[in-house]
């Protein structure tokens, strides 16, 4: 799988220049409202979501935004300084089946190209077929109380023909790729994935990590 590798041993470093949500938070009960949300982020937004699983793909979010030329995105976050945060440890997780991006998001998820954006106390499932569950390229990003496991949940939308049988018992990496600043992953842990670097001049802080 791309961007498997061993973690890298980082010095662990305090957080700098995230900026304070201003806005309301924006409540999330369903699919569709997660959608909608994606579609229209704004920089400061709050999402909270809601108890439940909410599956991502192309049979329930269409349209996605094309972003730096890369198509059949699942989750991209383009805004700064935005949270998603889950009450009650939601499940967020790909559903259906597109080809890998026609850039250098070849395989997430969740994209991240804002600065300041956090992610916070939810399970999070990979596309159907695994590779970056998480990529994050923009700066001073929060990964917290995160639990990154195996798509157990989109396993009716695998192709047994075009997928290798242990695709489904991956959970794909988390992905630094030429990010700035500091990040944190605190408390949070993968199942049959991994952490991949691509950011030599990032810092990070890695307190309750786990790799089962």
């Amino acid at each position: 799988i791309s961007g498997l590798i061993a973690v890298f041993a980082m010095v662990v470093q305090p957080m700098y220049g995230l900026v304070a949500n201003a806005s309301a938070p924006i409540a999330i009960t369903n699919s569709a409202e997660l959608c909608s949300a994606i579609k229209n982020q704004a920089d400061g937004q709050v999402w909270q979501l809601a108890p439940g699983a909410y599956p991502i793909g192309p049979s329930n979010c269409t349209n996605i935004p094309v972003v730096d030329g890369n198509t059949n995105l699942y989750v991209p976050i383009t805004a700064d300084n935005l949270t998603i945060t889950g009450i009650g440890n939601p499940t967020v997780y790909g559903s259906g089946f597109t080809t890998n991006g026609d850039g250098g998001f070849d395989g997430d998820f969740i994209s991240i190209t804002g600065d300041n954006v956090s992610i916070k106390n939810l399970t999070v499932m990979t596309k159907v077929y695994p590779n970056k569950v998480i990529e994050v390229r923009g700066s001073n990003s929060i990964i917290e109380n995160v639990s990154i496991k195996p798509n157990t949940l989109g396993a009716a939308d695998i192709d047994p023909s075009y997928y290798p049988a242990w695709s489904a018992e991956v959970a794909g990496s988390i992905y630094y790729h030429n990010a700035t600043g500091t990040h944190s992953l605190k408390n949070t842990t993968i199942t049959n994935g991994a952490v991949s670097l691509r950011s030599a001049s990032a810092t990070f802080d890695l307190e309750g990590l786990k790799l089962n």
